[in-house]
């Protein structure tokens, strides 16, 4: 017995010394996923694609002289640059759902991004069409989300794959969609 009168544990007790607590190992998947993100998304432009403050001038029917002043206020160089308070306030009028082929594959790793490094627990709406938008009801009826998805390439696929199983083990409120979303298409096109 030791001095406080606890006993040394027996070697079966013995804690396996790959053993870590959930914050250790949310804090390891989040390293990996971050660099999965960073490394398959590395230069991926948004050069004649659709910005951010632009999605909330198609959504609202807006005319070209309002979309060129609102991609004016998107002055991001690169994915990485994409203020995280922008992702999350652009939302319900505008956002994900209202980016061309070429601003989704841009802003995607951004949202991401954004959702791992704290996005999530805010339960905002903008965390909710992330998912929404990772997630195709009828895939065979949706050309619009096959569409978007195929942009990927094999690495930024597995980018999102790793990101949904993150939300899926991880994740606040969102798992079962994340869940779904992995069933009705990236667990399949992970195989591919």
């Amino acid at each position: 017995m030791d001095p406080i009168g606890v006993r040394a544990p027996f070697p079966e007790e013995q804690r396996d010394p790959a053993w870590r607590s959930n914050d250790e190992a949310k804090a390891a998947a989040r390293a990996d996923l971050l660099a999965a993100i960073e490394s398959a998304f590395a230069g991926v432009s948004r050069a004649g694609g659709v910005s951010l403050h632009e999605t909330e001038v198609i959504d609202r029917y807006g005319d070209k002289e309002a979309a060129r002043r609102a991609q004016a206020r998107d002055r991001d160089r690169c994915w990485q640059e994409v203020p995280h308070e922008d992702l999350a306030e652009v939302c319900g009028v505008g956002g994900i759902c209202f980016f061309d082929l070429i601003g989704w594959r841009y802003y995607l790793p951004a949202y991401m991004t954004w959702f791992v490094s704290g996005g999530d627990t805010s339960h905002s709406l903008a965390a909710e069409y992330l998912i929404y938008a990772l997630r195709p009801r009828h895939l065979e009826l949706d050309p619009y989300h096959l569409t978007r998805y195929q942009t990927l390439d094999a690495q930024q696929a597995a980018a999102v794959v790793q990101f949904l199983q993150y939300v899926v083990r991880f994740g606040t409120v969102l798992q079962s969609d994340a869940r779904a979303a992995l069933r009705h298409y990236w667990d399949a096109r992970s195989r591919t």
